[in-house]
């Protein structure tokens, strides 16, 4: 289990969570711009952004083992590796939802949302793509959505559930 638990980087990535939510706390709702092609620039929460690094850290250390290996050996290593994703996320999200209800701001609820999903992506994607691919892909999301909210914002009268067409 000590193996485990150094090649997973363990330590590391209970750091990166706490860290996440209490930098994320203090940072509260600063943004930063996003530059887009068209349109006006849009504005992205650090928060957003910051809370990759736990998946990242578990994308990192489930990457550093030798999967062949692993795969075949006798210890149920991938239903660790999935617990450990699970404990991420959920000491992430219940650590949000207790500063919320300590009189943090809505950022708190942000933050381990957040964590969350892009922990359970990375779980999700790290058998299809690996450890490399997969951190590309979950590092991609918030910019993403980033970009579709930037478009949004920019004609807010004209969301999802609007009826009346966009005016070019």
């Amino acid at each position: 289990m000590n193996w485990w638990l150094k090649a997973r980087a363990v330590p590391a990535l209970s750091v990166s969570v706490v860290a996440t939510n209490a930098v994320g706390l203090l940072m509260g709702n600063a943004e930063l711009p996003v530059p887009v092609l068209t349109g006006q620039s849009g504005h992205f929460l650090v928060g957003h952004l910051i809370t990759l690094l736990p998946a990242m850290l578990l994308l990192h250390g489930m990457g550093r083992g030798d999967l062949r290996t692993e795969s075949v050996a006798c210890r149920p290593v991938r239903k660790w590796d999935a617990t450990l994703g699970l404990a991420a996320a959920a000491t992430g999200a219940g650590m949000a939802a207790l500063c919320y209800a300590l009189g943090a701001d809505s950022i708190a609820l942000v933050l381990g949302r957040n964590i969350a999903g892009y922990v359970g992506l990375a779980l999700l994607l790290f058998p299809f793509l690996g450890h490399r691919i997969a951190a590309v892909t979950v590092a991609i999301v918030p910019l993403v959505c980033a970009a579709a909210a930037g478009e949004a914002a920019a004609a807010p009268n004209h969301g999802p559930g609007s009826c009346t067409p966009r005016t070019p």
